[in-house]
């Protein structure tokens, strides 16, 4: 089963792993509409974070990282 990833912008969805990567938040890029973290205001980042640790079983250091992200906000502001 593929993995599949629907844009939190435009609700189209994509496969994360032919996706580009943002280099500022860190996040697949949506081939429809280019969203990605720094598309969402400081909240939808939070419920974005909050639904992708719910379904992904990351290896504890990049959680953390993630995790870390979400209570600064994705482009490091507080």
């Amino acid at each position: 089963m593929a993995v599949v990833w629907v844009c939190f912008k435009c609700l189209e969805e994509f496969d994360p792993h032919k996706a580009e990567f943002c280099d500022t938040c860190g996040w697949a890029k949506c081939p429809y509409c280019d969203a990605c973290l720094c598309s969402l205001s400081r909240d939808e980042k939070r419920v974005a974070i909050a639904m992708y640790l719910s379904y992904t079983n990351l290896p504890d250091n990049e959680k953390q990282w993630w995790l870390e992200k979400a209570k600064v906000g994705a482009d490091g502001k507080p």
